[in-house]
This record gives structure tokens, C-alpha cells and sequence, in this order.
């Protein structure tokens, strides 16, 4: 697990904002989980360039402006040219809001495509409204109202008391709650045998292939933010489930809810050896 401090002098903070700029801050092939913290750790900000070697940035490192520039020659510390506004009609940025009491949970968005709302409900949250997808996107989100750009997939998960999906692995992409209400315990590993439980406003981010879950263990009914990031330039996302859990859908809802539930991307061999 790699945890990320934030933390910045006065001297120094023009300097770190343009660190950050060239920055992959706390990236890692294990889960990743941001902290913020009181603003007294000890940081440290990774620059990587381009085609260039790796340098570090301290709190105890001369970081003026002209000595990261002298060394950086990408950056700008002019802050470049002006930059040029535009102004959006209301009728444009009313194209661009999506309001909660219009949203559609993509169970029943699915209902055309042969799968009942109950065997949707069985694989994921109660309700999961689609906010946002890529333009193009494919998969269970598709009807989102709003389309935007590559790499970012923007739904509400709503859950009951009691309530989330199963254990599930999201093949290519990387998936991040950020809890709105009450209280959820999140879980994960193949039998999930790990847990953390998420308060409000906590985050946590989950990299391509774990087994993870996670369920409303308050008193009323809570929600997630949830962004899933595609890692590649494919912009879907494959998620799978394990084999038990398809038999167990072919036996109540047929062969057939089976087949167009993998025709949006759900698999059922998670944990299954190649």
C-alpha cells in the first residue's frame, strides 16, 4: 500500500505545484489509497520526465522557481500564454448537468437487452446510476446522459442497508469510491479476506484485477461515488465474477441472461488459472 503526503512551505509551494505537473504521484501495482494529511509530514515529490532521469524534490532541496526551470527546461515558470475563455449559453451547460432525480439505475437501462433487473441487482449495487462515460463508450454504462472524455467512467452506487454487490474483478481498469454517506465495509482479495471500512468522505482506489466488494453496513441508505479509470487506450470495461455465480444466474434466469450479460461485458471466470 502507498500512501501520498501533501505538504508544502510558502517558499516552496510554486515549485511543488510544477513538480506536480510532471509528476506520477503514488502510482503503484498494489492498491492505492490517498491520505491528506495535517500538513506536517515529511514529503517527497517524484518528477519524472520524459526520456530524462528521475529526480527528487525535498523539503530540505533548494526549490525556487529559477532553479527548477534552469533544470527543467519543459517547465514555465511565466505561467505561458494568456489563456483564452469561452463562455458557454445555458442551453450548452444544461447539455453538459446531469440531475440525481432524472439519473436511470443501468438495471433498468439493461432491460431491453434481455436481462432481468433482478439479475442485474444480483451482480451489482441496489441501484447504480451511469452519470458520465467516454463518447463511444461500450458496456453496462453506455446510457450514461453524459458523454465526455477518454478515461473516466463516473457513476452513483445506492445501496440499501445490508446491501452491495459480490466479489468481482474488474479486468482493465482501475476502480475508486469515495463514500457520500453512512458507512461502507469494503472488501478484497479472492476470498475476500481483507476488509477497511470507508467513512464519509473517505477514498479508496483499486487497481486492475483484485477481487473486491463492498457493502452499506449503516442504518439507511448510502451511496459511493464511483470513477473507474480504463488503463488503456480501449475505452470498456470487462468486469468478471466467479464461475459459481453464473451457474447460479443460468439456473434462475436462464442460459439466455447469461449471454447478454457477457454481451456488456460481465465474465464469470475470476480466479480462474489461464
Amino acid at each position: 500500500m502507498t500512501f501520498c503526503h501533501a505538504a508544502a512551505t510558502p517558499g516552496r509551494l510554486l515549485a511543488i505545484q510544477q513538480a506536480v505537473a510532471f509528476a506520477a504521484i503514488c502510482h503503484d501495482d498494489k492498491m492505492e489509497t490517498f491520505l491528506f494529511t495535517d500538513m506536517r509530514s515529511l514529503i517527497k515529490v517524484t518528477i519524472v520526465e520524459l526520456g530524462r532521469e528521475t529526480k527528487s524534490l525535498r523539503p530540505d532541496t533548494d526549490a525556487s522557481p529559477q532553479t527548477f526551470a534552469a533544470s527543467n527546461p519543459q517547465a514555465k515558470t511565466d505561467g505561458g500564454p494568456p489563456v483564452k475563455t469561452v463562455t458557454p449559453t445555458p442551453e450548452e451547460m444544461k447539455s453538459r448537468t446531469a440531475r440525481f432525480k432524472d439519473l436511470v439505475p443501468y438495471s433498468k437501462q439493461q432491460e431491453n437487452t434481455g436481462i432481468p433487473v433482478a439479475a442485474m441487482e444480483r451482480l451489482t449495487a441496489n441501484k447504480v446510476y451511469p452519470v458520465m462515460v467516454p463518447a463511444g463508450y461500450k458496456g453496462r454504462s453506455s446510457m450514461a446522459p453524459l458523454k465526455g472524455l477518454p478515461g473516466a467512467v463516473v457513476s452513483i452506487a445506492e445501496c440499501p442497508a445490508g446491501d452491495g454487490p459480490g466479489l468481482h474483478a474488474h479486468e482493465q481498469t482501475v476502480e475508486n469510491f469515495f463514500c457520500l454517506n453512512g458507512r461502507f465495509e469494503v472488501t478484497w482479495g479472492d476470498e475476500g479476506e481483507h476488509s477497511m471500512i470507508l467513512e464519509p468522505l473517505d477514498f479508496v482506489s483499486f487497481p486492475p484485477k483484485v477481487s473486491r466488494a463492498f457493502r452499506n453496513i449503516s442504518d439507511e441508505t448510502a451511496r459511493l461515488f464511483v470513477l473507474i479509470q480504463p488503463a488503456s487506450d480501449v475505452q470498456e470495461d470487462r468486469v468478471a465474477y466467479a464461475p459459481k455465480l453464473e451457474a447460479e444466474i443460468k439456473d434462475t434466469y436462464g442460459a439466455g441472461t447469461v449471454d447478454a450479460l457477457k454481451k456488456i461485458g460481465f465474465k464469470f471466470d475470476a480466479g480462474v488459472d489461464a
